[in-house]
């Protein structure tokens, strides 16, 4: 029977060669696994250092160890900078505390070796630090009720605080309660026609919330609806002598102060200045565009710088379209006289003052000048 060729034993010269080779195999993975081990060795001693916040011996291992390896130096950075994003996290998970956290990056901070990421590290710190005290305080805030002060801290915890989702829905919830009071609370205030605590009202649940349409629509339709001063009125066209209609804020002779109103000054006589435009006497009116409004009212009174011995009797007429709707000869002896005229028909409403003497100057009829309080257009 013939014997396999491949069963032929090795010679001796072959079996020692392989056996020299596995055994040199051996030794250099085992070198290579002591330089590792020394290397991450050095390292853990390193790091070690940094977790006890001794910066001292931190330097002096890795000026010693480390320091002039470009790959050491390297892989370092990269393990501070690792570090530095754990310590952040754990103390965004409640595993550390802040005073832990800060004193850490403190001891790397005077670290011979720079990390990138030393300064952002300090950055997210605070800012979780001021999100969870914001989260905190707003689960106070509404416990208390407090629905605006805690939608207002809800708002800023950051997207990168692990209580973001949970501040996120309480938000809203929270929102939609307040929302509604707030525009019944704005409701109430319109239907008493105190329109700019309606507005006001709105105007604090709109920086909260910035993007809620209804309130922003709620906050349109009050200021249509609001009043118009005719001090904040631009007029569309006036006479050659409408000079003598100032915006002041005067004292009538009754003692009222009245803010944000018109005098008119009756320095033109009929008898001698002619009108200079359509309808009217004389040339010291002005005409006003009526976008809408109903009525245009306001108190007559007579300013406290006439003269009192004038009483030449002087008329205020009221234009709506061309056409007198209103009519009052006054002098200075009258006591004050509110006015509520429909203007609902017209288009321009025209305001004309003019004296009823013989005078020609504002001297001869003794200045008379009236008042037009809080004079306004409403819808």
């Amino acid at each position: 029977m013939k014997k396999d060729k491949s069963t032929k034993k090795q010679t001796p010269k072959k079996k020692l060669f392989y056996q020299q080779w596995w055994v040199w195999a051996v030794a250099a993975v085992l070198a290579l696994a002591v330089v590792f081990a020394f290397q991450a060795s050095n390292r853990g001693q390193f790091m070690g250092y940094v977790e006890r916040g001794d910066h001292v011996r931190a330097n002096e291992y890795y000026n010693k160890n480390i320091a002039g390896s470009v790959e050491k130096e390297s892989k370092t950075r990269v393990e501070l900078d690792n570090y530095i994003s754990a310590l952040v996290e754990k103390y965004n998970d409640g595993d550390l505390d802040y005073m832990t956290v800060k004193s850490r990056l403190d001891t790397i901070a005077k670290l011979d070796v720079t990390s990138s990421s030393l300064q952002d590290g300090y950055d997210n710190l605070e800012t979780l630090k001021n999100s969870k005290s914001a989260f905190e305080n707003a689960k106070e805030k509404a416990e208390q009720n407090d629905l605006a002060g805690a939608i207002a801290d809800y708002g800023k915890v950051v997207s990168m605080d692990r209580n973001y989702d949970t501040a996120k829905d309480e938000r809203a919830k929270l929102a939609a309660v307040y929302k509604e009071a707030v525009l019944n609370d704005a409701e109430s205030l319109a239907d008493e026609k105190k329109w700019d605590e309606a507005i006001a009202t709105l105007g604090k649940a709109k920086n909260l919330m910035k993007d809620d349409a209804d309130i922003q629509d709620r906050i349109d339709e009050y200021k249509s609806n609001k009043p118009m001063l005719l001090y904040d009125m631009a007029y569309q066209q006036g006479g050659k002598a409408d000079g003598a209609f100032k915006k002041d804020s005067p004292t009538g002779m009754s003692g009222t102060k009245y803010e944000k109103s018109y005098t008119l000054m009756g320095w033109l006589s009929l008898k001698f200045y002619t009108s200079d435009y359509g309808p009217y006497k004389t040339s010291n009116y002005r005409i006003f565009k009526n976008d809408g409004f109903k009525s245009f009212k306001g108190t007559i009174d007579i300013y406290s710088r006439t003269q009192k011995t004038n009483k030449d009797p002087f008329v205020l007429k009221v234009y709506g379209d061309g056409n007198e709707i209103y009519s009052k000869t006054t002098n200075n002896s009258d006591d004050p006289e509110d006015f509520d005229i429909d203007i609902s028909a017209y288009k321009e409403i025209g305001i004309e003052f003019y004296g009823l003497s013989n005078a020609q100057y504002t001297t001869d009829v003794g200045r008379m000048t009236i008042i037009l309080g809080n004079a306004r257009f409403e819808k």
